[in-house]
């Protein structure tokens, strides 16, 4: 906090110049000195900190500093961009001179406007300034002028085309704007700023048809175009405005009517007597008005669930060869027994299948031997009956198995399962 609300101050309003928006006010409160003046301490009033200032501020101060806070950028940018922005990103995109969003742009002007020419309105008894280059909100006081000023547009028609340029009075007097450094503090309505004083205009004259005049004498009409150029500008500004037209072969007349009212009788018929009107068939129901009944689903076909599929190749535990002899005859040509998917995967892994753990779900044979089958079957899944297999389920970690024939014998057993 800058400024103290216990000492003396003065809030004032300052006119600077937005490099995009145009001409804008804000409300700054100023510290005041020993004798009353203003100084160069200051701060940015507004609808935040003026209730602790509200002391030294009356109605229309708040009026004024609400209005303020509508024309900051900041406030710009949310009224018009929903998202986050940065203020250079979004002047540089609306403000293109390739690339520029026009309806944006005039929807920004009419905005900013509008609330111009509401603080202009409440300005009468306030103290205004014109801020500096850097940034001083007290840099040179203006005044607005008590009353407004009145625009006289002018026609002169001569043998090349037409001269047409406004004249201003103010107070009975000619006021000369042209070549002085005029500048149009806000376009719509017009308030025009000069030596100092802002002036307003009767009927709300628009600013637009005083910015071309601000640094030239007349614009010359062609003859080639004045019938459309005076169908088009002309006649719209006759109608509203005060015209002072002369030359060859121009004349404005002026028309003036007598309003009288008229009143008119007529008979009514009967409500019973009017004939119905024709009931309409109702037409096809509008799209997204008259919600569509919707088609019945069909039932989705969903394939039954299979069991995984089994791996071709499965290991079995290696009969011992006195397990082999006594087999009933035909053992062969029993079906073979499957285990379930989690004692393959065991199988498979090596987990819990050591020699000597007994396997969930695996078949037991004499003497608790855990087998799938008899010898041939066994022998043919692992390498053969006189061969060698490796079979993952006999041994550890996946050692070879021994079968009964030439590579047993060597090891120190007989085919028919006795010791050599």
């Amino acid at each position: 906090m800058k400024v103290s609300s216990t000492e003396p101050f003065q809030i004032v309003y300052s006119l600077f110049e937005h490099e995009f928006l145009g001409h804008l006010f804000a409300a700054y409160l100023v510290q005041r000195g020993p004798k009353g003046q203003l100084t160069l301490l200051h701060q940015t009033a507004s609808a935040r900190n003026a209730p602790e200032f509200a002391s030294g501020l009356d109605a229309i101060d708040f009026e004024l500093i609400e209005l303020c806070d509508q024309l900051q950028q900041e406030a710009v940018i949310k009224e018009f961009w929903p998202r986050k922005i940065a203020p250079a990103d979004f002047f540089l995109k609306t403000y293109s001179s390739d690339k520029g969003d026009k309806p944006l742009q005039d929807a920004v002007a009419r905005h900013v406007q509008t609330r111009m020419a509401a603080v202009l309105a409440r300005l009468h008894g306030k103290q205004v300034f014109i801020m500096g280059r850097d940034g001083e909100p007290t840099w040179r006081e203006i005044a607005l002028a008590p009353v407004p000023a009145s625009v006289l547009f002018h026609f002169r028609r001569n043998d090349d085309g037409t001269h047409y340029f406004p004249t201003i009075q103010y107070q009975n007097q000619k006021l000369d704007f042209q070549y002085k450094g005029a500048l149009l503090v806000c376009q719509q309505p017009a308030w025009l700023l000069l030596d100092g004083i802002i002036y307003s205009f009767h009927n709300d004259v628009d600013g637009r048809k005083l910015q071309p005049f601000l640094n030239k004498k007349f614009i010359v009409v062609p003859r080639q175009v004045e019938a459309s150029y005076f169908q088009k500008f002309v006649a719209p500004l006759m109608e509203a405005f005060d015209v002072h037209a002369r030359g060859v072969g121009f004349a404005v007349v002026t028309d003036r009517y007598r309003a009288r009212p008229r009143l008119t009788f007529s008979d009514v018929p009967p409500a019973g007597a009017l004939p119905e009107a024709p009931e309409r068939p109702p037409g096809p129901p509008r799209r997204g008005r008259v919600p569509q009944p919707k088609p019945a689903a069909a039932p989705q076909y969903r394939p039954p669930v299979l069991p995984a599929r089994l791996p071709l190749r499965r290991c079995f535990s290696a009969l011992r060869p006195w397990q082999a002899r006594e087999r009933a005859p035909g053992a062969d040509r029993r079906q073979l027994h499957l285990p379930p998917p989690a004692a393959q995967h065991r199988r498979r892994t090596g987990r819990r299948g050591r020699a000597g753990r007994p396997r969930p779900g695996a078949a037991r044979g004499p003497r608790g031997a855990r087998s799938g089958g008899g010898l041939p079957v066994a022998a043919r899944q692992c390498g053969g009956a006189g061969g060698r297999g490796l079979c993952r389920g006999a041994g550890r970690r996946g050692q070879p198995a021994l079968f009964p024939g030439a590579r047993a014998r060597r090891a120190g057993h007989s085919g028919s399962g006795r010791l050599v």
